[in-house]
């Protein structure tokens, strides 16, 4: 009885121990995985295999699966990558975010799942995790495990791109800025794991093809700025300028820089630039500092001050134009609202003459009186306009700029010479002149003025004006 009791008790102890035993198998294929600077973007291949091992004989596997918990956006996300299980009594692969790149493989018969990741990228970095479950069919004991691996990413430098500003000379002067400035990608950089160094290294031109050994700046420390950061996807990209006050030591020299990163050296990824000739007449003799370094004028700061006076000439001429425009239309508005003072001598005004302007007489036409002629024994119509004053006989002929003569009616004109007593047509004796009337029945009689007396006109017509 005692003998079963012991036995009965190894045996269960035997079950116990060998359920407990399911462990899960997990491998990251690389677990560090370097990209370089252009495959940043593509990205590489990473294998993950989560196995199932020391499985009971009478156990069960119920599930493999592998998961992942990675950053997205600045949150950490857990994401299942796939799961091998048994869906009403068959193998399914269950994929519930299908990843481009990502391939899972996987059988209970070979009790793994392979998970290939042919474009890891920087986004991939995180820990993954391969859980295995199952069940002690005798005992109705569940059986699981997990094995946690992290996949740690980073990208490797990249070439360095050296700028000369200027840029194309051949010749240049002693106290002349040489601005030289490195850019490139220097890798993933880790707070307090990743040190980044930039270096810069001169060589002489000894010959055709021959150069002095690469030696370290020997210049003033202060001639090489800090290196300025710029964050990328995974990785940083950084720069540092040198400014260098040349001198004749700098003709034929050459400069490079590169990058080291936890001790190691890029040289690969270096870049050069060469000095030609440093003539020893310098555009000044008193070299000003410019942050590390003595420097004269350059070339860019005579741009700067060609710059500058074209720019104040400008200024001047457009002041310039808006001043004569804007005289030219106030002298234009002051003609607009000019009017001319009112003349002294109007037309109809004869009170006041201009004694500088005579005035033409006004013209008008004699017309017919309605009173007869006295001197006619047929009668006819007496013309007033020719009548004569006292007046009209004591101013002398041509007085041009006097009141007129005929002034006894109120069509006025001049006097027709062709009846005065002392000139003019038929003026005397000898001279004889006709005169024309107009009858009332329609005739007209003509009288040889010859025959009449001074002063004798023809009352019927006038003298136009």
């Amino acid at each position: 009885m005692a003998a079963n009791h012991m036995l009965f008790l190894a045996l269960i102890f035997c079950f116990v121990h060998r359920s407990a035993s399911l462990t899960s198998d997990f491998s990251v294929s690389p677990e560090k995985l370097t990209l370089a600077h252009n495959m940043s973007t593509v990205g590489g291949l990473v294998t993950l295999t989560c196995e199932a091992t020391n499985l009971p004989v009478s156990g069960n596997l119920n599930s493999i699966s592998v998961r992942r918990s990675v950053e997205v956006n600045g949150n950490v996300e857990d994401q299942t990558l796939a799961t091998l299980a048994m869906v009403n009594g068959a193998e399914t692969m269950i994929v519930p975010n299908p990843l481009p790149g990502v391939t899972p493989t996987g059988s209970f018969a070979t009790k793994k799942v392979t998970i290939t990741m042919e474009q890891t990228k920087c986004a991939d970095a995180g820990n993954y995790t391969c859980g295995v479950a199952g069940l002690d069919y005798t005992s109705g004991v569940p059986l699981s495990d997990t094995s946690v691996k992290v996949l740690d990413i980073e990208v490797s430098p990249g070439p360095i791109e050296l700028t000369p500003d200027p840029s194309g000379e051949d010749v240049w002067t002693v106290y002349q800025i040489l601005e030289m400035r490195c850019n490139g990608p220097v890798g993933t950089v880790v707070a307090g794991q990743t040190k980044i160094e930039w270096k810069w290294e001169t060589r002489v031109k000894l010959g055709e093809q021959q150069f002095s050994s690469w030696m370290a700046y020997d210049g003033d420390p202060s001639d090489i700025a800090p290196p300025e950061s710029a964050p990328g996807d995974c990785f940083e990209t950084q720069t540092s300028i040198l400014k260098r006050n040349l001198t004749t030591r700098d003709t034929n020299r050459e400069y490079r820089c590169y990058i080291t990163r936890n001790g190691v050296s890029y040289t690969q990824f270096a870049d050069t630039h060469f000095v030609g000739t440093v003539s020893d007449e310098p555009i000044t003799t008193t070299p000003a500092n410019n942050g590390g370094g003595s420097s004269g004028p350059s070339k860019s700061d005579a741009g700067t001050i060609v710059g500058i006076v074209v720019g104040v000439l400008v200024v001047i001429i457009v002041v310039i134009v808006v001043v004569v425009v804007i005289v030219r239309r106030r002298k234009a508005k002051q003609e607009d609202d000019y009017e001319p003072d009112e003349p002294r001598n109007k037309p109809d005004d004869r009170s006041h003459p201009n004694p500088y302007v005579s005035e033409p007489p006004p013209v008008s036409y004699s017309q017919p009186n309605r009173f007869r002629n006295d001197r006619e024994p047929g009668g006819g119509v007496t013309n007033k306009a020719m009548e004569e004053t006292s007046a009209d006989k004591s101013s002398p002929p041509g007085d041009v700029g006097r009141p007129p003569r005929y002034a006894n009616d109120f069509h006025q004109g001049r006097r027709n010479r062709g009846y005065d007593a002392d000139g003019g047509m038929g003026g005397h004796e000898g001279h004889g002149g006709r005169r024309y009337s107009s009858e009332e029945d329609g005739t007209d009689s003509r009288v040889n003025t010859s025959q009449m007396s001074v002063g004798m006109g023809d009352p019927s017509i006038g003298t136009p004006i």
